[in-house]
C-alpha cells in the first residue's frame, strides 16, 4: 500500500509540475513541485525511497520533454541523493533542511546545464543561475515549506509511514 501511495503521489507531482507549473510563474520560473515533493518526502522518512519514485516519474519528463532519456531522471537521481546524504543521519532544525533544500535546487540546476552541454545543447551557466535559478531561489522556498507542513501530516498516517518507523512522533 505503501508504495502505491509514493507513486500516486509523485504521478500527481508530475502531472501538477508539467501541466500547472508553467501557467503559474513567479519572477518568471515555474516551480518544480516534483523536485519539492520529493525533498520533502525524503526529509520526513530519512530514505531513499522518494527518489527512486521521482527519478521513476521523471522518466515520463523524458520521454515527453527532453531530447535524451535520462536527461530529468538524472537531474532528480543525483539531487536527491546530494539532498540525502546532506541529511539522512541528522536531526537539524526547519533551517537546516531549508538550506540544504535550496542548495540541492542550485546542485540541480548546475548539473542541468551540463546535461544541456552533453547533449549538445549550448547553454551559458551564468545566465542561467542570474536568470532562472536565483529567482527560483523564492518560488521554491515557498514550495519546500508548504510541502514540508503537508507532508508532516501525511506521514502521521501508518499507511505511508516506512514500516521500520512505528511511533508516529519520528515524523
Amino acid at each position: 500500500m505503501r508504495y502505491l501511495l509514493l507513486e500516486a503521489i509523485a504521478f500527481i507531482s508530475m502531472v501538477f509540475t508539467s501541466a500547472l507549473s508553467p501557467n503559474f510563474t513567479l519572477l518568471g520560473v515555474q516551480g518544480d513541485i516534483l523536485f519539492a515533493v520529493m525533498l520533502a518526502m525524503v526529509y520526513m522518512e530519512k530514505r531513499l525511497t522518494p527518489v527512486l519514485f521521482a527519478a521513476l516519474n521523471a522518466l515520463i519528463f523524458d520521454a515527453l520533454f527532453a531530447r535524451a532519456i535520462g536527461f530529468y531522471t538524472l537531474q532528480y537521481l543525483v539531487a536527491g541523493l546530494f539532498f540525502y546524504l546532506m541529511i539522512a543521519k541528522r536531526e537539524d532544525s526547519f533551517l537546516v533542511y531549508i538550506i540544504t533544500a535550496e542548495v540541492t535546487w542550485i546542485l540541480k540546476e548546475v548539473f542541468g546545464v551540463l546535461l544541456c552541454m552533453l547533449t549538445d545543447n549550448p547553454m551559458n551557466l551564468w545566465t542561467r543561475l542570474r536568470v532562472y535559478s536565483l529567482p527560483g531561489l523564492v518560488i521554491h522556498l515557498i514550495l519546500f515549506t508548504v510541502f514540508y507542513l503537508i507532508f508532516s501530516r501525511v506521514y502521521r498516517l501508518k499507511a505511508i509511514r516506512p514500516s521500520t518507523m512505528i511511533d508516529e512522533r519520528d515524523f
